[in-house]
């Protein structure tokens, strides 16, 4: 990172829905916010037609992943019928071998 410029959390991650490029992010004119653009540029692939406010894209972001991390930390009802399926087969399992439990 550049000394002075502030990285944004979807830099280089949010894609542009027209075009499929990476985006980055514009200075905000004065009074505005800081947008993650589709940038169009020497070097750049980017068609420059998509612009989306950084803040709410943020905060959107950052709810789905600290939800996604709860699921995680306390064991989803997915995951845990899942393991519980899994278990249930094992035990129901008949055994190969005849005489053997």
């Amino acid at each position: 990172m550049r000394r002075g410029i502030k990285r944004h959390l979807l830099t280089g991650i949010a894609r542009c829905s027209l075009c499929g490029q990476g985006m980055g992010t514009r200075i905000p004119k004065p009074g505005g916010g800081v947008r993650y653009a589709c940038v169009n540029a020497p070097g750049r692939k980017g068609c420059g037609r998509v612009t989306i406010l950084a803040g709410p894209t943020e905060e959107i972001v950052e709810r789905i992943t600290a939800q996604a991390s709860r699921l995680i930390d306390c064991g989803s009802p997915i995951e845990t019928a899942m393991t519980e399926a899994q278990n249930h087969q094992a035990a129901n399992r008949p055994s190969r071998r005849p005489g053997l439990p």
